[in-house]
């Protein structure tokens, strides 16, 4: 059997591995055009957060659309490659932390009405996010994220349970004042 001149292999090589080039280049342009949209998300989100936390509703529902704007954005950019959309960068988020902050701000003000709605909404993420039984690998590890959320919900359930005794507490008190007598400090 005749080698073949070098040349010719290298030819061939060149061919074989043009469209695997180009399949890198497009994944990698992707990539970075969702990173950038993805930085742009995580920006806006952070945005939206300090907006709720001034109870600013409109400031907070502009930076969400954004947000929202651009994570569709990577959504787009990132479709046509799996294997980068599913690399990670796409899914992360701390929103119960961010949630109990809220509660906790809401609770610092006397809303102690509205921390309960959050904790209730904390509640319903998380009983939805344990139905969730698939392996790790399909979920991105969400089974180690509910079990973070389970702890930020736990220590916030303590929190609105406490403020929520002391509040009763401190009615019965102030309605066993003789009339007159000054509230205390």
């Amino acid at each position: 059997m005749a080698e073949r001149p070098i040349e010719s292999r290298r030819e061939e090589l060149d061919r074989l591995c043009g469209p695997l080039r180009a399949e890198l280049d497009a994944a990698h342009a992707a990539r970075e055009q969702g990173l950038a949209a993805c930085r742009r998300t995580i920006r806006a989100c952070g945005s939206a957060i300090r907006a709720v936390h001034r109870l600013d509703a409109a400031q907070a529902a502009a930076f969400t659309a954004a947000a929202r704007d651009a994570l569709h954005e990577a959504q787009r950019a990132l479709a046509p490659h799996p294997r980068v959309a599913h690399a990670g960068f796409l899914h992360d988020a701390e929103a119960a932390s961010e949630l109990r902050r809220h509660l906790l701000d809401r609770i610092r003000e006397g809303d102690l009405g509205r921390g309960e709605q959050l904790l209730g909404a904390m509640e319903d993420a998380y009983e939805l996010l344990v139905t969730v039984d698939y392996p790790d690998p399909l979920t991105g590890g969400l089974r180690r994220a509910t079990d973070a959320l389970r702890a930020v919900l736990e220590r916030s359930r303590g929190d609105v349970t406490t403020t929520a005794i002391q509040t009763r507490l401190r009615i019965a008190l102030e309605q066993r004042r003789p009339p007159g007598d000054p509230p205390p400090p």
